[in-house]
């Protein structure tokens, strides 16, 4: 009876917190590990805004039931947002920045992330200096999301706002009007967010009931949070500094969290260290055991599955499908450049059509090997055997001797002075007088003077034209034609000096 008693207990508690977002600490005021996930979970999920109904399916196996996107645009910005809400909590997430090799990502950056210049902003009672591409980022959604806000957070439910990167800096600025419009913000975390003020506006924030509520979380080799720095005023005028709001709490590059600290200057930036799937999987190795039992693993498609952003991957690296850069050896298969670890894919279609990893270079292949690109370089890319003395060869690099002379691999610096030879290369010094490819055979003989011993002069015979042979120097008031025949190095009218 114990048992079953215990039993029942255990099903009851798992029931009561079968979702996610039970986890939630909708009044917390300093570090909550489980608001510090699902905040970046939902900023990732943020970014699938094209696909609406699965979207919010997932949001809704969290525990956010009641799920609106809220879209508002102009010629210049574009902002995606999703309000989401559960018993006891409403959740306001920011999409970010697209990658900037997209359609997308372009207009991201270029109307909204680059458009830094200081804008006068006065929300309320507030006057001060943001960016201007994030000012009208909101601006144009602003009106629809107080609407939709107002309308969940019923019953007193708090207000949280997310985002990552560009999503991360619209969430503060939309926190402070909501705030200012009588809403109550429960927090607002955000990753990887860049600056969006200048110290006007921090102060004004870090005053106000928010800067408590607040946290920035961030990798340490992050670029972005470290951006902008100074900009002038919009249309012209005085520079203004970016300062942060908040608090900050760090990601190390080892993986471990540091809640509470503030960022060391990045000495050597990495931008791969920006993508909110670099946040989740650092966040979640941080969960304490208990809790990561408890809240769903980061949300990312394994190497070789569809994907239409990298950031669906596992990898943060998407090219039709997920890969993982230089994961895959010569000859293993591949749909981009950057998963082989030497060498290049021979896909096709941009990676629709698989292809393998193959040699590009001699450099790829073993020491013993060359990579044959086929006949005029039209071929598989495959490492080959280096031929041996007397194959047939149509390049230097496929011989083992290095010389492919006249198509033949021939053996090179094994012919002393007046042996028979057919190439110049079999020749230790000099060179060899045979005719062309050899015919008819020849001898190895000097071409400068350097060929000979230092008691010798490379005798080219009379107008350059001779035996090329290697001739003692001449004594002094012996008959020459040029200085270097002479010990003295010296020939004036006709005889050595």
């Amino acid at each position: 009876m114990r048992i079953m008693a215990q039993a029942l207990c255990v099903l009851l508690t798992h029931s009561a917190l079968a979702e996610p977002f039970d986890n939630f600490e909708p009044d917390a005021t300093g570090h909550s590990w489980p608001n510090a996930y699902l905040l970046a979970y939902v900023s990732d999920l943020a970014y699938a805004t094209d696909g609406r109904p699965e979207l919010t399916e997932e949001l809704r196996n969290l525990g956010l039931s009641t799920v609106v996107h809220v879209e508002g645009s102009s010629s210049n910005v574009d902002t995606q947002v999703v309000v989401a809400a559960s018993d006891d909590v409403v959740v306001v997430a920011f999409r970010g920045s697209e990658a900037i090799c997209t359609p997308q990502g372009m207009k991201d950056w270029i109307t909204t992330d680059f458009r830094f210049h200081f804008r006068d902003w006065q929300p309320g009672d507030l006057r001060a200096w943001v960016h201007n591409g994030f000012a009208q980022g909101i601006d144009v959604v602003y009106a629809r999301l107080l609407e939709r806000v107002r309308k969940a957070a019923t019953g007193g439910r708090p207000v949280w706002l997310t985002g990552h990167s560009l999503g991360g800096a619209l969430a503060v600025l939309a926190a402070w009007r909501l705030e200012a419009d009588g809403v109550k913000v429960g927090g607002v975390l955000v990753y990887a967010a860049p600056k969006v003020g200048d110290q006007s506006f921090t102060t004004a924030f870090n005053s106000s009931q928010l800067a408590s509520r607040t946290r920035r979380w961030v990798n340490t080799t992050d670029p972005v949070p470290w951006l902008p720095t100074d900009a002038p005023e919009l249309g012209g005028g005085p520079k203004h500094h970016y300062v942060h709001v908040g608090r900050s709490d760090l990601l190390k590059t080892s993986g471990e969290a540091s809640v509470g600290d503030s960022p060391p200057q990045v000495a050597f930036p990495n931008l791969f260290d920006h993508p909110i799937g670099v946040y989740v999987r650092r966040l979640y190795r941080n969960l304490p055991e208990s809790l990561r039992q408890r809240l769903p693993p980061p949300r990312r498609k394994l190497d070789g599955q569809p994907c239409t952003s990298w950031r669906q991957c596992e990898s943060d690296f998407c090219n039709v499908v997920c890969y993982s850069p230089d994961s895959k050896s010569l000859g293993e298969a591949c749909n981009v450049e950057a998963e082989c670890r030497q060498g290049a894919c021979s896909a096709a279609l941009w990676g629709a059509v698989n292809g393998k990893c193959v040699c590009d270079a001699d450099s790829d292949c073993d020491d013993n090997q060359y990579c044959y690109h086929g006949f005029a370089d039209i071929g598989t890319n495959v490492c080959k055997k280096r031929l041996a003395n007397g194959t047939a060869c149509l390049k230097n690099h496929q011989c083992a001797s290095g010389e492919c002379a006249c198509n033949q691999c021939i053996a090179v610096n094994n012919v002393s002075f007046g042996g028979v030879c057919k190439f110049t290369a079999q020749c230790r010094k000099g060179k060899c007088n045979a005719g062309p490819c050899g015919v008819p055979k020849g001898k190895c003989v000097c071409d400068r003077d350097a060929d000979c011993d230092s008691d010798e002069y490379c005798d080219h015979g009379v107008a350059g034209i001779g035996s090329n042979k290697c001739n003692p120097l001449r004594a002094a008031g012996v008959a020459c034609d040029d200085d270097r025949q002479c010990r003295s190095r010296e020939c004036k009218w006709f005889k050595c000096r």
